[in-house]
């Protein structure tokens, strides 16, 4: 099967997390031949004695456009190194602006780092990668600041499986990932304490019969609470990235995602791409010839 990433979007804040993120986003561009758009948000931010009930709204002057534009290209320029990139500055809001640049360029997949903050002022550090995971259609893969090596490399993927409809589209993205880097793929299911201990066999029957055939993979069956175990295989085998299912959920009016996603967003030390249910333009040519749309 085949997931069509067209387009990469990277939302950057000039982080050590941003420059992570675009090495990463250099890496798969490299290997899925897409191209990648490098996206800054200027919040354009009040002076501190302007009340609300007086502020105007801001803009750019042309140099001041002009001289960011530089500043984004030049701080891209040195983790994406020969690669090559667009740039796209925004004004305003943050998260609204990434969601709307990623609609408008058709992004198929965003990278961005786990804790952007550095001039994106909010009231928690990383409320603007979570009000994008949140509110994207399509996978969105954060970073951390940090990067073993030189440059990025994918040679172990862990996807968590709850054998729900959602576990069964990440783990099919992650079997492409696999098959892209020609990588192992670990399947992980965690039986939650007074849960049954699900056999490795069941976990096998339940992968699709194409995924068994087409991927380099093993199962791994475990006990213990979803977020901790999961973070534990990932260290113990050396995952390079987790692939993991996200519920979108509605509490209060606002969109929500898991707790044990956001722990493992959190906490993971690879990167964690966060595969959402709502996914509505991301079209993947399986066997059947069918195509993916879950509102």
């Amino acid at each position: 099967m085949t997931y069509d990433i067209r387009h990469i979007l990277v939302p950057i804040d000039m982080s050590s997390s941003g420059a992570a993120s675009l090495q990463y986003a250099a890496h798969f561009s490299c290997r899925l031949l897409a191209p990648v758009t490098v996206m800054y948000a200027d919040p354009l931010v009040y002076p501190a004695d302007i009340l609300p009930a007086e502020a105007v709204a801001l803009t750019a002057t042309p140099e001041y456009d002009s001289r960011l534009h530089q500043e984004i290209r030049d701080f891209a320029r040195v983790s994406m190194r020969d690669w090559p990139f667009d740039v796209d500055i925004r004004y305003g809001p943050p998260a609204p602006a990434i969601l709307r640049a990623a609609r408008e360029a058709d992004a198929r997949l965003i990278v961005m780092g786990s804790h952007l903050h550095r001039g994106w002022r909010s009231a928690l550090v990383g409320s603007v990668t979570s009000a994008v995971i949140h509110g994207a259609s399509c996978p969105v893969m954060t970073v951390g600041g940090r990067l073993d090596g030189d440059k990025p490399h994918i040679t172990r993927v862990l996807c968590p499986i709850n054998f729900t409809d959602v576990a069964r589209q990440s783990l099919r993205f992650a079997s492409m990932l696999a098959d892209v880097f020609a990588a192992e793929l670990v399947v992980v299911h965690v039986a939650e304490p007074g849960q049954p201990l699900i056999a490795e066999s069941h976990v096998r029957d339940w992968i699709e019969p194409e995924m068994r055939q087409n991927a380099k993979y093993r199962e791994v069956v475990m006990r213990g609470g979803p977020a901790e175990r999961v973070l534990d295989c990932a260290e113990d085998l050396g995952a390079d990235l987790l692939v993991v299912g996200a519920q979108h959920k509605l509490f209060r009016d606002a969109t929500v995602i898991g707790s044990t996603t956001e722990r493992l967003i959190r906490f993971a030390d690879c990167p964690v791409i966060t595969f959402p249910v709502t996914l509505q333009r991301l079209k993947t040519v399986a066997v059947e010839k069918e195509e993916v749309t879950v509102s």
